[in-house]
């Protein structure tokens, strides 16, 4: 029963992510006046069918893909169509009717714009599933949160406000105490990483021709980084988060990293 539901959960998200793909196919050549014939998911033999502006949508016996046929091929004994004007730009982002122009008839720049948009809807569809699940979790924890303060007192409720806040005001020197040896031991062995780190700043490549064991050093560093933010957050309240980008801020005012990384390895290079 579980691989059951397992596969029928995955044939829904596959199919959730074909149609936004072909989509993104589809409005971009509605948008360039590109005519479509057919907008189909799934392949095999039809299940359902409408159609509606010169263009069938289908929904096909197999979902593991879908398509987008813009045009009919061309009948042998048929005669060439007379040359046409190209037509006008279309102000409308989607409009309801297009021009009827075939695949081939467009522009060299329109067609790219067609088959990179498919590609951009599973991007845009992606960053909108995170931003989902964010918000989500953002208000599950708030849920959880509003449930403890319910039922705790009132001394710690004004200290979790503060702590909220970045205050101290509900700190002890025991706290003070703990997170200073997390935080001292944590940090200790960070510096011993240094040049593990600068290696692999320089590329993976690098890093192991160096010596680095790269997955036993991958997992180190996740850890020791978490521990680091795990203790701060816990002490000075999550607006102390913030204080992840003083890294990346501070990069960015270094000219050349890199060049100041392969100078060090060449001077102790030297020295040995």
């Amino acid at each position: 029963m579980t691989a059951l539901l397992t596969g029928l959960a995955s044939l829904l998200v596959f199919g959730g992510v074909v149609l936004v793909h072909e989509l993104g196919h589809f409005m971009a050549a509605r948008h360039c006046g590109i005519h479509v014939e057919e907008f189909s998911i799934g392949f095999g033999p039809r299940l359902w069918s409408v159609q509606k502006n010169g263009t069938t949508y289908s929904l096909r016996l197999f979902p593991l893909g879908g398509y987008n046929l813009f045009s009919q091929p061309p009948e042998e004994d048929a005669d060439p169509p007379a040359e046409e004007s190209a037509p006008p730009r279309k102000a409308a982002l989607f409009p309801l009717t297009v021009s009827g122009q075939q695949f081939e008839q467009a522009t060299a720049w329109q067609r790219f714009f067609v088959a990179l948009c498919g590609a951009l809807m599973n991007f845009l569809l992606g960053m909108a599933v995170l931003l989902v699940a964010g918000i989500m979790i953002g208000y599950i924890c708030s849920a959880v949160t509003d449930f403890v303060v319910t039922f705790a007192e009132e001394s710690d409720i004004v200290n979790l406000h503060g702590w909220s806040l970045g205050s101290f005001s509900g700190a002890s020197w025991d706290n003070v105490a703990v997170a200073g040896v997390i935080t001292g031991v944590t940090s200790a062995l960070v510096f011993m990483m240094v040049k593990p780190i600068a290696a692999y700043q320089l590329g993976e490549g690098y890093a192991r021709s160096m010596g680095v064991n790269i997955k036993f050093f991958r997992v180190a560093l996740i850890v020791l980084s978490s521990m680091l933010s795990a203790c701060v957050t816990a002490f000075a309240g999550p607006i102390s988060f913030v204080g992840i980008a003083v890294p990346h801020l501070t990069k960015r005012f270094l000219n050349d990293p890199e060049s100041m990384l392969r100078e060090l390895f060449e001077d102790s290079d030297e020295t040995n």
